[in-house]
């Protein structure tokens, strides 16, 4: 062997470049097979494209589940020119997410880092501005719940447009799926802006067009995320979503101006908290008290609620008071004025986008298995009746009272599964999980929370709609670690609290007054939703019979 080595390098004239650079190559693909040597392992994929032709990218989470039952929990998926690590089960998921937070905190450059520059609060990299606007959502929704006229309120009256729709119906075949719709996107406008909007509202209509569809393409376009070449192609799907985005973004940012200037400011929303703590614009001192970053602490109304972890408290806190003087001494000039309004503007935009579609798939689901599951539509208006009455609406506050009707709102969620793969994340830092995997800073990392609902280890019989799996013997609510509807970690959706209170109202106020059935004609319901980033059911018709006189 060494004969034919030596021979070789005889009869090949190497100079010394050559011998640098290939001794170089030598040294980067060393470097890169020892770091990768514990990384996690996965199906063979076909040249260029990967596994991509190998999935149902309509049902893409099915399919990674699939794939974890042949690999483990822990896998990784070539796609195009992107590798992925896909976390497969709740133990992984919470190892990861929450006790190695801060290693996982990142987001890769996904394509709505294109649409919205990698601006907000859902896509924005972990950084001070990014914690200081999820401590301002969390001081806002405390203050708002403290407030008589809330949170609470402001989803009452929407949702009772859903309420006087059905009641106009007179039983007959009806879709509520746009007015929900309405109300909760109305929801959104009063928490952010302050200000909601009649359903008439020209505006307000062409909002809701925008977003339509924002979510329509976005999952076909998604594809820019393995094939970045695709940017550059005039395909519909990319030129829809960005045209979606820039619909709401625009009418956002009217209303961030309309705010920083003063205009109409009679109910204060999370822009004038974001205006006060980006920029300090408010003579209100009352009002920058309630938000100035040491007042801020962490929103705990219910279990659950994921916290970020003790040790990075006090490192918060001095961060955010260190952005808050920064931006308290910085010159009163134009240009200031317009870099706040940007910012508050994606946040904005961010959580209407992230909110609206969300929390209307949830609400359609709660109907979809109240159809479908008739017996335990009646058990939940038994406890209704029998816990808050006839003569009025279920509140918030009764929800202690009504532990069945909450089971059944969570296995709604565990079994709608509304968001079934969570927004990717990405490695910070080199980082190692328990099982041995390793994954270098920059890796992008998948959480099917799907599998994590449907694990037969975890639930027993997961494909059964059976809410009594929420309650434990003595009739009270119980918690499931596999159970993570809104993700977990650090990245928890931000407005989790505020979906579970609108999911709550919506359903409770539907149910207390009507009894729900398919309308004639219409096709058996089932579990599978529309394809796409939320998983939302097909258009369906209903009709309601009211269940009290007036």
């Amino acid at each position: 062997m060494s004969l034919i080595f030596s021979l070789c390098f005889k009869t090949i004239n190497f100079s010394p470049v050559m011998l640098v650079l290939l001794l170089s190559l030598l040294v980067v693909l060393g470097l890169h097979v020892y770091r990768r040597r514990h990384f996690p392992w996965g199906p063979v994929g076909v040249p260029v494209l990967g596994y991509l032709p190998f999935l149902d990218c309509r049902r893409l989470h099915q399919s990674l589940l699939n794939l974890g039952t042949r690999f483990g929990d822990v896998f990784c998926l070539k796609i195009g020119g992107q590798t992925l690590v896909v976390l497969n089960g709740a133990d992984v998921i919470r190892e990861a997410f929450v006790n190695k937070a801060a290693s996982f905190d990142g987001r890769p450059i996904w394509m709505l880092n294109k649409v919205n520059n990698g601006r907000g609060i859902a896509n924005e990299q972990p950084s001070q501005q990014w914690r200081l606007h999820r401590k301002v959502w969390q001081k806002m929704m405390r203050h708002l719940m403290q407030s008589d006229s809330g949170i609470e309120s402001m989803i009452t009256r929407d949702i009772a447009n859903v309420i006087s729709l059905l009641g106009a119906s007179c039983g007959r075949p009806v879709n509520i799926s746009r007015v929900v719709q309405m109300a909760l996107c109305n929801v959104i406008c009063s928490i952010c802006f302050g200000k909601s909007y009649s359903y008439d509202d020209q505006d307000f209509r062409h909002l809701l067009q925008m977003a339509d569809k924002f979510f329509h393409y976005l999952s076909s376009a998604s594809a820019v995320n393995f094939f970045p070449i695709l940017w550059h192609l005039p395909l519909k799907s990319q030129k829809a979503v960005l045209e979606g985005f820039a619909g709401i973004f625009e009418f956002v940012r009217a209303l961030v101006r309309e705010r920083q200037r003063g205009v109409g400011r009679v109910n204060q929303g999370f822009v004038d908290f974001c205006l006060i703590a980006e920029g300090g614009k408010s003579s209100d001192a009352s009002q920058a008290d309630v938000i100035r970053p040491e007042c801020i602490g962490e929103y705990d109304d219910t279990n659950e609620m994921t916290h970020f972890a003790d040790s990075h408290g006090k490192r918060e806190n001095r961060a955010l008071s260190e952005l808050d003087e920064k931006c308290a001494n910085e010159d009163d000039n134009g240009d200031n004025d317009d870099d706040i309004c940007e910012s508050v503007t994606y946040v904005a935009t961010d959580l209407f986008i992230g909110g609206a579609e969300t929390t209307h798939a949830g609400v359609m689901w709660g109907v979809v298995f109240m159809v479908r599951h008739p017996e335990i539509q009646a058990l939940v208006q038994e406890e209704l009746d029998a816990q808050v009455g006839i003569d009025r609406l279920p509140s918030w506050g009764d929800r202690h009272r009504l532990p069945y009707t909450q089971a059944v709102l969570q296995e709604i969620l565990r079994l709608g599964n509304v968001i079934p793969v969570a927004i990717p994340h990405a490695t910070t830092c080199d980082v190692t999980l328990s099982n041995g995997c390793r994954m270098p800073r920059g890796t992008t990392v998948m959480a099917n929370l799907y599998a994590s609902h449907m694990d037969p280890e975890a639930w027993s019989d997961p494909e059964t709609f059976q809410p009594e799996r929420f309650l434990d013997n003595d009739g009270k609510l119980k918690r499931f670690d596999a159970f993570m509807p809104f993700s977990i970690g650090h990245r928890v959706c931000l407005g989790e609290q505020l979906a579970r209170m609108e999911l709550y109202l919506a359903f409770t106020h539907i149910f207390h007054r009507f009894r729900i059935s398919l309308a004639p004609g219409e096709r058996p319901l089932g579990r599978r939703g529309r394809p796409g980033i939320t998983h939302c059911p097909y258009p369906f018709k209903i009709c309601a019979e009211a269940r009290h006189s007036e």
